[in-house]
């Protein structure tokens, strides 16, 4: 099954030129031009970019997820918190930190 994301928020604006462009680029769409421009300004999906990387003492294949705020790290979820469990309760573990640490007001 195919994971999809959050639709980004496009302006209305820009929403109506990509519509308009859109006949004109067929069979492509504008997003496959834009794309190669910059990835980063997809209308389809949400695009992240990794902002600092930190080398730590462990292997570079070691997964690990952390929360960051103002360039500090808040909140830290090791390789052997994720390794044994599904995405589902690692989300919901996300989720809480996120609120605790971040703010009510997320989802889950």
């Amino acid at each position: 099954m195919v994971e999809r994301g959050a639709p980004p928020q496009v302006s209305p604006i820009r929403k109506r030129l990509l519509k308009s462009a859109r006949g004109l680029t067929t069979p492509l769409v504008p997003d496959d031009y834009i794309a190669l421009m910059n990835p980063m300004w997809s209308t389809k999906e949400l695009r992240g970019r990794i902002s600092s990387f930190a080398r730590g003492n462990r292997p570079m294949n070691t997964p690990s997820i952390g929360l960051m705020r103002e360039g500090k790290l808040i909140y830290f979820m090791p390789r052997s918190a994720i390794e044994s469990r599904d995405a589902a309760s690692i989300a919901a573990e996300l989720v809480s930190a996120f609120q605790q640490h971040c703010g009510a007001g997320v989802k889950q």
